[in-house]
């Protein structure tokens, strides 16, 4: 009954250190991890990208699709997880929450062949999505290996791919590739600095490690909104 990640986020005043909140961190960094997938999908993703293939339906594989749903007119959710109970519950929960027909596929291949964006998100040590599956075209939002020896996709992907990373040193340490495989951080597309998608024919991977400052951005934001709702509980620090 405990999640996965466990974590707390301390909000601090910027200007002294003085502590401002207390806040749960599980729900916080899942928020941020699939809105920094939308992110990265509204740069690198195809316009008219209608159908999605997630591998992995814990938190990430909903808040990931959640965000896309901001984004796109998605017309197909197929997902894929080795856990068939939680892969059914998985179908039920986002086909209410997506309106979208959300399928359960019978394989990580079935999730991903023919999608036009792809999200894996499990804790593997191998690679389970192979090179021949994924076409020109696609976009994939890598998020499941967060750190050195994790590995999701064939390391000739990413060779292949227009490679985007939230961090380019926090990304090399992974060893998944190299420094000439990245063309750039998330951070640089955003403010313009470096052109996304420049064709449909590009095969675009955003791999993502996660970064601290994604937390504070929402951490503030969740204490900004409870302090004008009037919601949680104020405890004197010092």
């Amino acid at each position: 009954g405990i999640p996965t990640p466990l974590a707390a986020v301390l909000l601090s005043d910027a200007t002294n250190g003085l502590p401002l909140a207390v806040l749960d961190g599980v729900y916080i960094t899942g928020v941020r991890t699939g809105a920094t997938g939308g992110v990265a999908a509204k740069y690198l993703a195809r316009k008219d990208s209608s159908v999605v293939g997630v591998v992995g339906t814990g938190m990430q594989g909903r808040m990931q699709v959640l965000a896309l749903k901001n984004l796109f007119k998605l017309r197909e959710v197929r997902a894929y997880d080795i856990d068939a109970g939680r892969l059914s519950a998985y179908v039920a929960e986002m086909e209410q929450r997506m309106s979208v027909p959300v399928k359960a596929a019978i394989s990580p291949e079935a999730a991903v062949r023919g999608a036009d964006i792809v999200i894996t998100v499990t804790p593997s040590k191998t690679p389970y999505v192979m090179d021949g599956w994924i076409r020109d075209g696609m976009h994939v939002n890598a998020f499941g290996a967060d750190a050195h020896g994790k590995q999701e996709l064939d390391k000739a992907t990413y060779r292949r791919a227009k490679l985007v990373t939230d961090n380019v040193e926090v990304a090399l340490e992974k060893e998944l590739f190299e420094r000439k495989d990245i063309y750039g951080e998330l951070g640089e597309l955003a403010t313009g600095a470096k052109r996304g998608r420049e064709n449909p024919k590009e095969l675009t991977i955003f791999d993502s490690t996660g970064l601290g400052i994604q937390d504070v951005a929402a951490a503030s934001l969740a204490f900004e909104k409870a302090k004008k709702q009037g919601i949680g509980k104020w405890v004197k620090f010092i």
